[in-house]
């Protein structure tokens, strides 16, 4: 009887390695991403895109709509431009677009 629940005992490795398994299904399909509202000053929006960018095997383009704060701040629009494109892709093909 232990045998047979340990068999259907959910953990958090199994959880994990399912989710890394759909994770990576779905980032090799991905051709556009379109981000809304990129704020630049938030790290884990920042972990996100760059996650996005080195994972996406396939992906073409990635557009990236920034807060207006960022759009109106030239320093900081050129400080989020330039960190952006020197994250490394896993698509050699990826282009990223600013708006």
């Amino acid at each position: 009887m232990e045998d047979a629940m340990a068999e259907n005992t959910f953990n958090d490795n199994t959880y994990q390695q399912s989710e890394e398994l759909a994770t990576g299904f779905v980032l090799r399909q991905l051709k556009t991403i379109a981000i809304e509202g990129f704020g630049f000053t938030n790290e884990f929006e920042v972990h996100i895109v760059r996650y996005l960018l080195e994972n996406a095997s396939i992906l073409e383009k990635m557009k990236i709509r920034l807060l207006s704060s960022v759009q109106e701040n030239v320093k900081m629009w050129w400080l989020a431009r330039e960190m952006l494109l020197a994250f490394s892709k896993g698509s050699p093909n990826a282009d990223i677009e600013f708006s």
